[in-house]
């Protein structure tokens, strides 16, 4: 009897081993898109300037956290286990390593709409996957892909760092737009001599080291103009490489943009 008492209890301890290392613990895993989740569940951080995050073997705890449009949050991320775990936004160019017993730390800016994925880029194939839902959106197929920023910041010596789109060229705000009013105050001539950042279709991109806010503005035409910070953003016609800011101070109206 002491034998098969034995011998059962290793069934268990294996079975309950096994379910472990199936991710999380136990918990269910569902497939959106081509992802897997280990589902810890969600928990809403609407309004919070931080939110903690545990990053487990192999899982995401909650793995969906709730936000508003636009929302900075601040995610404390602790790895209680003894792998080396990952905190990937790759939407946002954020790769941030968690080390085995440690803590970390990133911030993030949620998307206008829908969801933004993050990832443990060493278990993603395991489960270790989560999302950031835009109020009301649930848990949905995104894209893992890295978008390239719509918005980044180079140096620009004298000018100081300044805001470019994703080819370096010089970004420009115009100075009779009322900024956060949803309105460019550049039509006609003029927009062919400074014509807006465009984003044909999702939401703009930034690189982490621009605090602002980046969002959309529709114009006369329909089309949606990039804003930062409610200010819309132009060329100069006449910058023809990169790295040009021939625009800079031009009728005491136009002006490259210090993030």
């Amino acid at each position: 009897m002491l034998k098969l008492f034995s011998a059962a209890s290793t069934v268990i301890t294996l079975l309950t081993a096994a379910t472990l290392a199936c991710g999380g613990g136990g918990a269910k895993q569902v497939k959106l898109g081509d992802q897997t989740f280990t589902d810890k569940g969600t928990k809403d951080a609407s309004g919070a300037a931080s939110f903690n995050l545990g990053a487990g073997d192999f899982y995401f705890s909650p793995t969906f956290v709730r936000g508003t449009a636009g929302q900075k949050i601040k995610l404390e991320v602790a790895n209680p286990s003894n792998t080396l775990h990952n905190l990937s936004v790759p939407a946002l160019l954020i790769d941030k390593d968690v080390t085995a017993k440690g803590k970390a730390e990133v911030e993030v800016t949620l998307p206008q709409s829908g969801v933004l994925l993050f990832l443990c880029k060493y278990h993603t194939g395991q489960g270790m996957n989560g999302e950031l839902l835009v109020g009301t959106a649930q848990p949905q197929a995104a894209s893992a892909a890295t978008a390239a920023p719509t918005v980044k910041v180079r140096d620009a010596g004298t000018l100081g760092r300044i805001l470019t789109d994703n080819t370096g060229r010089t970004l420009y705000m115009y100075k009779n737009d009322v900024s956060g009013s949803g309105k460019s105050n550049v039509s006609g001539n003029l927009a062919v001599a400074w014509p807006p950042l465009i984003l044909s279709s999702g939401e703009p991109l930034k690189t982490p080291d621009i605090t602002g806010l980046l969002t959309l503005i529709t114009r006369d035409d329909g089309s949606k103009q990039v804003a930062y910070n409610g200010q819309p953003l132009y060329y100069f016609a006449q910058d023809t490489a990169p790295n040009d800011a021939n625009g800079q101070g031009r009728a005491n109206v136009w002006f490259v943009i210090n993030p």
